[in-house]
């Protein structure tokens, strides 16, 4: 038995030669050959008894699991590195089951929102949109679900702080072992909210400079002092957002402003 075993299977024996722990005892214990290879062993006991419940002996069987616990130990290695990939991906991941409900939240998620893993697992998913866009999010949630892919889908979510952030995802559906059923869904997403912010105040100064550039062609264009006024506060109106505006001029004579425009 090897020496890290052998503690293990001591306590086994112990308990065997308890009659009254009359189950089916089971463990796994590795074994040294004399090449110096190590094999794992399955052991499986229990006791043989009579018509009449005399306890006649114990059965055993020993079985070679090396492979069994090879794979399981490939599996375990794979499963870790893939739990670490999403754990600390710099990216928002997340899982949810057919229920739409939270069954991963990496880090990147909990940065994002603000909530810990703790409080959303298990949670519907419907708790990290806004109020008011909620509705629209849930049906690409059902979508997604249904088997569809997101490719570039732009869907809000809302943090502790009250916070909007646009997130682009992409989804993938997790289907059941015979392939026929959605079981879960898994999306990645990638925080857009600070190229949103940069793409409006680029929106908002083209239109500016539209604006003051159709203002300049007025001013050069028009002869009539009335028309040229109503025109620039049109333009004035739609730099600031507003429909409304007036002008007024000096009268140089009483030094009074005279309404021209408004």
């Amino acid at each position: 038995v090897h020496p890290e075993d052998r503690e293990v299977v001591a306590l086994h024996m112990e308990r065997r030669q308890n009659l009254k722990d009359a189950g089916v005892h089971q463990v796994d214990f590795r074994i040294l050959r004399r090449d110096g290879s190590v094999r794992w062993i399955g052991h499986v006991c229990q006791p043989v008894r009579g018509v009449d419940g005399e306890l006649l002996g114990i059965r055993a069987s020993n079985t070679d699991i090396t492979d069994r616990k090879e794979i399981e130990a490939e599996l375990r290695e794979t499963r870790d590195y893939l739990e670490n990939l999403v754990t600390y991906a710099n990216a928002p991941i997340i899982v949810w089951d057919a229920s739409y409900c939270i069954t991963l939240f990496n880090q990147a998620f909990e940065r994002l929102t603000g909530l810990s893993r703790r409080e959303v697992l298990g949670q519907h998913i419907g708790v990290l949109f806004p109020p008011d866009r909620r509705e629209a999010s849930l049906k690409l949630i059902f979508a997604a679900s249904a088997g569809q892919r997101w490719e570039t889908v732009e869907i809000d979510i809302l943090n502790i702080k009250g916070e909007v952030h646009t997130v682009l995802w992409n989804s993938a559906p997790l289907y059941s072992a015979d392939g026929r059923n959605v079981v879960a869904t898994i999306a990645q997403g990638q925080d857009i909210s600070d190229r949103k912010t940069v793409e409006l105040a680029l929106r908002q100064r083209n239109d500016y400079l539209a604006a003051l550039q159709k203002t300049s062609l007025d001013l050069i264009a028009q002869l009539d002092l009335h028309t040229l006024l109503e025109n620039i506060v049109v333009r004035a109106g739609q730099l600031r957002g507003t429909d409304s505006g007036f002008v007024d001029l000096v009268d140089p004579a009483s030094g009074g402003l005279v309404p021209q425009i408004g």
